[in-house]
């Protein structure tokens, strides 16, 4: 009697735990996925809302409209925005654009508030029901630059200035002493920003200070004996550099200011076919390294992306 009760209770515990593990690996393999240059191929272009690929890779979604570029402050620093993940400029008034990148906890209300000549484009990392998001939060604010790049790699305006989220910060200065006392303000730098200069250098550091990242930041061929645990990303920098650029020539030093917030030209980042930065963002979703050293890789490659050399 005992046993004819537990053999329809074992029968279907096992069902269900088959069940629960098809769900289990069908969530993986959605989420998971690599993603190939055709796969964004197929998805951005003339239409670049349709299907999930295009939704995991550019952060958009095929329920948002494209008629409004400007967004306004929400609660805690969100934005309630009405366009989509691909951004589009009013033909004729738009020479410039500030792209931000921020995590749903962090407050952009500074952005709005105090730069309103400047057209914006807030993407979160970790809210997919943000109107801007990316497709993963991997690679820090690479994802965001590159998202953007790729979505809007037709229409970009004269001067692109990518940024953190904050409006004062401390990049560099809380373990040198020589800084101390030092807020940096994206603020004061964007006000002072000089946009001839931009285009006609293509690209350039909205830091002042060389400490950091100069004048020997990552030497991807450092000694076993030398390298430092607490700086992954020099350790991933040759193998990152042959993915990236599909090139065995590896800089023997790579230097700049840290910390990947600067301005660019349109024409600048056209100087790469827009391929180039597709693959780039598939490698930030797709490399095994970790969200932090994916980021820190892309910080001391910007400026050879756009057109400067490795030091």
């Amino acid at each position: 009697m005992c046993e004819a009760m537990i053999a329809p209770l074992r029968r279907k515990l096992v069902a269900l735990a088959i069940v629960t593990t098809l769900f289990f690996l069908a969530v993986f393999r959605f989420t998971y996925q690599r993603l190939s240059v055709d796969d964004i191929r197929a998805f951005v272009g003339a239409s670049p809302f349709e299907g999930h690929i295009a939704s995991k890779l550019l952060g958009s979604s095929p329920t948002t409209t494209r008629d409004d570029v400007q967004p306004t402050p929400g609660t805690n620093g969100s934005s309630k925005m009405t366009s989509s993940a691909t951004f589009t400029p009013h033909p004729g008034t738009q020479h410039k654009i500030l792209v931000v990148a921020r995590t749903k906890e962090e407050n952009t209300d500074w952005v709005y508030e105090r730069l309103h000549d400047w057209p914006k484009a807030v993407y979160t990392v970790d809210d997919p029901s943000a109107a801007l998001h990316t497709g993963k939060n991997k690679g820090h604010e690479a994802s965001v630059y590159l998202t953007y790049i790729v979505g809007n790699y037709d229409s970009l305006p004269d001067v692109v200035v990518f940024i953190h989220s904050h409006q004062k910060h401390k990049h560099g200065t809380k373990r040198d002493r020589i800084f101390e006392g030092i807020d940096y303000d994206n603020l004061e730098s964007i006000k002072a920003l000089n946009l001839d200069f931009v285009k006609r250098n293509g690209f350039t550091n909205l830091r002042c200070l060389n400490n950091p990242g100069c004048p020997a930041e990552i030497q991807p061929f450092r000694p076993d004996a030398e390298r430092d645990p607490l700086r992954p990303q020099e350790n991933a920098m040759a193998g990152a550099w042959t993915d990236l650029f599909q090139d065995d020539n590896v800089p023997r030093v790579l230097a700049a200011p840290c910390c990947a917030q600067f301005a660019v030209s349109g024409l600048q980042i056209r100087q790469r076919p827009k391929a180039e930065y597709e693959r780039f963002l598939i490698w930030v979703f797709n490399t095994p390294l970790d969200d932090f050293t994916s980021g820190r890789v892309f910080e001391y490659l910007w400026h050879v992306i756009f057109g400067k050399d490795p030091i």
